[in-house]
């Protein structure tokens, strides 16, 4: 078979191996092949019908109509065949005992199907034993192994199948950083611990900002425009700021569902880090805005967030306001907390 065949025969082959269902239609391949109906088409797909008919991977269903060409409308999928299956076993034990195999050798439908993103990981870490590597990062590594940059990255789940990591491949992921400002009249007052802000949206955080430089406020040592749902992946950033365990981050968003299910997510992915919530800001307009309106998007959370956020609030007057606006679908945006009151609420 020529490449165009053999690409296509290994995509029908993935395709097959994820069906749920035990049958395949012939128009089903075709669409999945993105082939027009054509006689020269027609050719290319019998001969990988032939071709997988010999491998055991499909049977025709010989009660079902032919086309022009003698190909079945409906093809049945077969389960590997034991002398295939063991081969497959066989291969799999082979890898480099650095290697978890236990999914493999239970699944070995995966195996194939994922072969050609798993043998040139075995043979990176056979080349690489004993020798000192340096490390690049994780798209620079997926382009060496496949000439393809994000291979690695949409494949992490076999990685973890395989017992394996990135720092195993030599390779370490990059964060995205985020925008933020340092406080220039932060090194006048040289606190032990630094406080950094989290603000959720961007009005805010240039608010904040210019509170700050006008106020020359010096206790507070950085601030951070998390760009929504974007911290949750820019966070790692901190890193370059040296920022530990015994500083305090305090993050400030909106009080809606999407804002407390941000906080809370970032709270649990980072747990190495000292976050919480920015109760003297949402007090704040907690405080103003007596009659918030109703949220306009469908937004849904789960109850135990929304607990351990309003935990955090130790006045039961504000617990309470919490609640009502929960209950009722209501939110207050972060934006309530404007220049004015900033200035009035920053020290």
């Amino acid at each position: 078979m020529n490449n165009i065949n053999i690409e296509a025969e290994k995509e029908l082959i993935d395709y097959i191996l994820q069906k749920k269902t035990k049958t395949i239609k012939l128009s089903e391949i075709y669409k999945k092949l993105k082939l027009p109906y054509a006689p020269q088409n027609d050719k290319i797909i019998k001969n990988i019908l032939n071709n997988l008919e010999e491998k055991g991977y499909i049977q025709p269903l010989k009660t079902t109509n032919k086309n022009v060409q003698g190909i079945f409308e409906k093809y049945k999928i077969l389960n590997l065949k034991q002398e295939e299956e063991e081969k497959i076993k066989e291969e799999i034990l082979k890898l480099d005992e650095k290697i978890k195999i236990d999914y493999f050798l239970k699944y070995p439908k995966e195996y194939i199907k994922n072969k050609e993103l798993i043998i040139p990981i075995n043979e990176f870490i056979k080349q690489t034993k004993e020798k000192k590597i340096e490390e690049i990062t994780v798209n620079e590594r997926s382009y060496q192994l496949y000439k393809n940059e994000k291979h690695l990255k949409e494949n992490e789940s076999i990685l973890k199948k395989l017992g394996l990591t990135y720092k195993d491949l030599y390779a370490y992921d990059t964060y995205e950083p985020f925008f933020y400002y340092i406080n220039t009249e932060y090194k006048n007052k040289k606190l032990a611990n630094k406080t950094i802000l989290i603000i959720e949206n961007k009005d805010t955080f240039w608010t904040m900002v210019k509170a700050i430089q006008n106020l020359k406020i010096e206790d507070i040592y950085m601030v951070i425009y998390g760009e929504g749902k974007k911290i949750l992946k820019s966070f790692l950033f901190i890193k370059e700021f040296k920022i530990d365990s015994k500083d305090n981050i305090y993050y400030f968003g909106d009080i809606d569902f999407e804002g407390i299910n941000i906080y809370v997510a970032l709270k649990e992915k980072y747990i190495q880090y000292n976050i919480s919530a920015y109760i003297k800001g949402y007090r704040t307009i907690l405080d103003i805005e007596n009659t918030p309106e109703k949220i306009k998007t469908n937004q849904n959370i789960n109850p135990k967030k929304l607990e351990k956020f309003i935990s955090e609030f130790n006045d039961k007057k504000y617990k309470d306001k919490l609640i009502k606006i929960f209950n009722n679908k209501k939110y207050i945006p972060q934006e309530v907390f404007n220049y004015e009151v900033a200035s009035k609420n920053i020290k």
